[in-house]
């Protein structure tokens, strides 16, 4: 018994080996084949790439059968950079393709790829063109631009400056680092805030080496006053500020004010009965204007004004010149704070 069940084994286990070939699957393997009406061609003339597209039935005897319908894409390889050039086709019922395309204009020899789709598979292949009598293409130039931006009356503004997508922003000195470009024209924007107020310039202009670029951005200057009367009052009403340009009528609210003022030479007065000639004076910058009115005789007895570096936010209001009442709360709040501080105190048991 033990023989007889033995030699069945034997004998499946060589029926499986023996059909194991049989049971192995492979992929089907697809063939491109590309070729290009003229290898050899003056730059831009249209060249046709034909050819077709085969499965592999069997190597020996060979053995292709036609794909149709694969979808076929032309590209040129060039510095590593694949370009998809033109449209692409379909294969006809026999697996042949036409494609065209324009020669490259640049002399020298030139690789295609030309690939087939079919499903989730597809296949390669390349093609070698040479181009004769073209002009060989310039590199592209690579130069340094670095801005100074100033108003219009000289002073340098920390202004940001825009620029083929980029963002610089200039120091106190108006000047921005050096930032390299490749284009031979150039549009920039230069952008200051001053004060609330928002100014800004745009240019255009050529590149033919590194340089330094100039902007000007013409803009008003801010302004702040502070006037108070000779006994410690805080001044309020209206000031004016009248030029060749403009007049200006600043409100003054609390003893302070604000204004932007242009490049021009003001006369200030502060409203009275009649009204305070303050000061005369030519604006080229950013500034405040600081006034101590006499009541009395109306004459203004101290004047001080200051042109400072821009200035790009408003200042904050010194507490000097914050209204009373303000100032009264202040201490009534404190005050309260101290009373309940020392009533705790009393209360706390001794130890």
């Amino acid at each position: 018994m033990d023989k007889i069940v033995w030699a069945v084994l034997l004998i499946t286990a060589g029926l499986l080996l023996s059909y194991v070939p049989q049971m192995q699957t492979t992929e089907p393997y697809y063939v491109i084949e590309a070729h290009v009406d003229k290898p050899v061609v003056p730059p831009g003339e249209q060249i046709v790439f034909t050819g077709r597209v085969s499965e592999l039935v069997s190597v020996e005897p060979l053995t292709l059968k036609p794909v149709a319908n694969a979808w076929v894409r032309l590209f040129l390889l060039e510095a590593g950079v694949t370009t998809e050039i033109g449209a692409g086709t379909y294969t006809d019922g026999n697996g042949n393709f036409t494609i065209a395309c324009a020669a490259p204009m640049e002399n020298g020899g030139h690789t295609y790829m030309v690939m087939a789709y079919f499903g989730a598979n597809s296949a390669a292949a390349y093609v070698n063109v040479t181009v004769v009598g073209g002009q060989p293409v310039a590199p592209t130039p690579e130069y340094t631009v670095q801005f100074v931006v100033k108003d219009q009356c000289g002073n340098p503004l920390p202004a940001k400056v825009t620029f083929d997508g980029t963002s610089v922003s200039a120091d106190k000195t108006g000047v921005t680092i050096g930032t390299k470009v490749s284009k031979t024209t150039l549009t920039a924007t230069a952008e200051i805030n001053v004060g609330t107020e928002t100014y800004s310039t745009t240019v255009t202009f050529s590149i033919t080496a590194s340089m330094t670029k100039e902007i000007v951005i013409n803009r008003r200057f801010y302004w702040t006053f502070f006037i108070n009367y000779t006994e410690g009052t805080l001044a309020t009403g209206n000031l004016t500020a009248s030029s060749a340009k403009e007049t200006l009528t600043v409100p003054i609210t609390n003893g302070y004010g604000e204004a932007y003022l242009t490049d021009a030479t003001y006369t200030f007065s502060f409203e009275a009965s009649p009204a305070v000639t303050l000061k005369t004076m030519t604006v080229t910058n950013d500034g405040n204007f600081v006034a101590t009115i006499n009541k009395e005789n109306r004459t203004a007895e101290e004047i001080s004004s200051n042109q400072t570096s821009t200035v790009t936010t408003p200042p904050v209001i010194p507490w000097i010149l914050i209204p009373n009442v303000y100032i009264y709360s202040l201490l009534g709040v404190l005050v309260i704070g101290l009373i309940i501080i020392a009533v705790v105190r009393m209360r706390r048991p001794s130890r």
